[in-house]
């Protein structure tokens, strides 16, 4: 695992990265020919952002995160993923990404779930019951 010394180098690694997609363009031609670039910025992703820091894989940036031994650089990484997930969120709501992609993004790397009720209803059910009286309520259904 690679090991940056310092938390403001690391912080120069993700401005950069971030700084770098914000000023991708890429080039298009006019109908007379003519050839120029057009703004269109990288959307950022955790994988970038490893990438970005030196790291050979995600899990890497997660240790980073998380791991103890590592309390230095956790508000810095958590920073960064949360720009990486606001980035996400509202590419998703002007319509600029696929929106499956984004769901399945934010369920792998920003800790989203799909979430599911359920509700029970235990009614006149309590320990002190007798077999009896269970028996009468459960005859009722």
């Amino acid at each position: 695992m690679k090991y940056i010394a310092t938390p403001a180098i690391m912080q120069k690694k993700i401005d950069d990265y971030f700084a770098g997609c914000d000023k991708r363009t890429v080039k298009q031609v006019t109908k007379e020919g003519v050839l120029y670039d057009v703004p269109a910025p990288m959307p950022y992703t955790v994988e970038g952002l490893a990438l970005a820091i030196g790291f050979t894989c995600v899990q890497t940036l997660w240790n980073y995160e998380k791991t103890k031994g590592y309390e230095k650089y956790f508000e810095t990484i958590k920073t960064a993923k949360l720009k990486i997930q606001k980035n996400k969120i509202e590419r998703g709501l002007l319509g600029s990404s696929v929106a499956s992609v984004t769901i399945f993004d934010l369920k792998n790397n920003h800790g989203y779930k799909d979430k599911t009720e359920v509700e029970s209803i235990n009614k006149n059910l309590n320990a002190t019951m007798s077999d009896s009286d269970l028996e009468k309520i459960v005859l009722e259904k």
